[in-house]
């Protein structure tokens, strides 16, 4: 697995490039065509549109590039009909498309999904170089290898050119993607894209995958979407929806219909965003979580005293009910000898803590000290960034929904939360309870980004640009929170509640018909992230 993720190499199941290979194939009868793939793998596309009859005997050359030798050679030995060459070219392709002067036909395959931490060097160099020669500003600069393939075969192609990938469902979702989505509607006549209800490649577990065939000329201009139900019965029933290209939400709205769309736009524009009502910033990140976030079983076996160590709360599961990090609950986390007390060590001298001592000789023992991020540190076992506890958490990973939660102890958090601190004038019951409404929820769905298992997850700035109809509530309307958002009924009935007192507070003329339509969107996009 470690090896897969180091190359990047998930091979597209025979069905899908079939397909792919086959629908590209019929924008462009009636031509001689030249072809790249940049990262060949197996060579099922090679395979596939070489051997695709709807070209007919129109003179096809395919140029095929891989950096792996094995693969290569494989690709070389594929028997193609005698009208159709192929090149195979043993390479990395970011050196390649570096020298590279022609032009295709047709870019299409899997470009490899590789994170800058298993890219080298020379590979970072290369990418930043690409963002630079399309004048794209990446959130961030190079995050993942396949936008940097994307953009290089963006580059290759012809006047009427088409590239056609098969791509990780983050294109669609991540901000550092969004400069992309915004050159391919530029750069292109007509985006198509596919999405999938299953899981195409079951050994990348997280991510979900989309296909999108871009086309430099078209008579039917404009973003289209097409949802695929069983990708072993891909080419069933293609019927593709224009979506509006123009929308400031993500493309994963595209499941909306065009009044859905703006219904959200015009609501969420007027509304004030949660970086307007706080601050947050992200949980502690200790590196190692088992070794220094400890039980109080462990605490008394090494002596501790209560100056070297904070309650810490790990992952949202510890608030099993409810939305309230209460007194009683960490006195309950502690009593069952649950880890949740991180070690706070900086400018502590050990050596007068004999037993600690072993401790982080033990440590040492399991290599934690070699591990990148404790290397960064001064000590290796001194845990940066702890601060004063939040009046607020939010959990960035969500399943139901998200988990906003009122924190009345001293208890920090990990990373799993952000640590949310309302602004003078701002109530933390009122703000926690505000965020409970389909509007807010709603953007989250489209603002976040989800993986395979269906688990939804917001970054700082995601978290921070959510609209928020803030208003001032009452002790008992913070009180029937927690019970309702144990019961999937009750909480249907507090969105009911809540969207009609708060969405009405700030828009006294929405319609009873607009209010429904909102917990309409919310539960179409729950219900696509969650496959039901």
């Amino acid at each position: 697995m470690v090896e897969q993720k180091r190359t990047g190499s998930y091979y597209t199941p025979p069905v899908i490039a079939k397909f792919l290979c086959e629908h590209v194939s019929r924008k462009l009868i009636g031509k001689e065509i030249s072809v790249l793939e940049p990262s060949a793998g197996d060579g099922v596309f090679v395979s596939e549109i070489g051997a695709c009859q709807l070209l007919g005997t129109q003179a096809l050359s395919i140029t095929a590039i891989e950096i792996s030798n094995t693969e290569a050679g494989k690709i070389e030995n594929i028997h193609v009909p005698n009208h159709v060459s192929i090149t195979v070219v043993n390479e990395d392709f970011l050196n390649y498309q570096d020298c590279c002067t022609e032009k295709f036909d047709l870019v299409i395959g899997n470009p490899p999904y590789i994170k800058l931490s298993y890219l080298t060097d020379s590979q970072i160099r290369i990418c930043k170089n690409i963002n630079s020669a399309f004048d794209l500003e990446l959130v961030s600069g190079v995050k993942n290898i396949w936008s940097s393939f994307l953009l290089s075969s963006i580059r290759l192609l012809k006047n009427d050119g088409i590239v056609a990938f098969v791509l990780p469902a983050e294109f669609l979702q991540v901000n550092y993607a969004k400069p992309i989505r915004d050159l391919l509607l530029r750069e292109f006549e007509r985006v198509e894209i596919l999405t999938f209800n299953e899981l195409v490649f079951e050994q990348c577990k997280g991510q979900d995958t989309v296909i999108v065939i871009a086309e430099r000329q078209s008579n039917e201009k404009g973003l289209f979407f097409h949802n695929v139900s069983n990708f072993n019965r891909i080419g069933d029933n293609i019927t593709f929806v224009k979506h509006d290209s123009y929308s400031s939400l993500k493309w994963t709205s595209h499941v909306l219909s065009k009044e859905q769309v703006n219904l959200l736009e015009k609501l969420s524009g007027q509304l004030p965003s949660i970086s307007e009502l706080c601050t947050s910033k992200t949980g502690i990140v200790s590196a190692a979580n088992n070794f220094f976030i400890i039980n109080r079983e462990t605490i008394e076996d090494l002596e501790i005293p209560n100056f070297l160590y904070k309650g810490i709360i790990q992952k949202s599961s510890l608030v099993p009910k409810g939305n309230v990090v209460s007194n009683e609950l960490v006195t309950d986390l502690a009593e069952r000898n649950t880890p949740c007390y991180l070690l706070s060590l900086s400018g502590i001298n050990i050596a007068s803590f004999p037993k600690l001592v072993d401790y982080i000789k033990y440590g040492e023992s399991l290599s934690l000290n070699e591990r990148y991020k404790m290397q960064k540190r001064n000590r290796w076992f001194d845990v940066p960034g702890i601060s004063e506890s939040s009046p607020v958490l939010f959990f960035k990973r969500s399943h139901k929904c998200p988990r906003f939660v009122l924190n009345e102890t001293d208890f920090l958090a990990t990373d799993s939360a952000y640590l949310v601190y309302p602004k003078l004038g701002v109530d933390p019951r009122s703000l926690v309870f505000c965020f409970y409404n389909s509007l807010t929820l709603a953007m989250a769905e489209i603002q976040g980004r989800y993986y395979g298992g269906g688990v939804l997850e917001l970054t700082p700035s995601e978290f921070k640009g959510l609209p928020l109809p803030m208003s001032e509530i009452n002790a008992e309307d913070f009180d029937n929170l927690s019970g309702a958002l144990s019961s999937d009924q009750e909480f249907a009935r507090l969105l009911e509640k809540n969207d009609s007192k708060l969405l009405r507070h700030y828009f006294p003329d929405i319609s009873h018909h607009e209010l429904k339509e909102l917990a309409n969107i919310r539960e179409q996009l729950v219900n696509r992230r969650q496959r039901l």
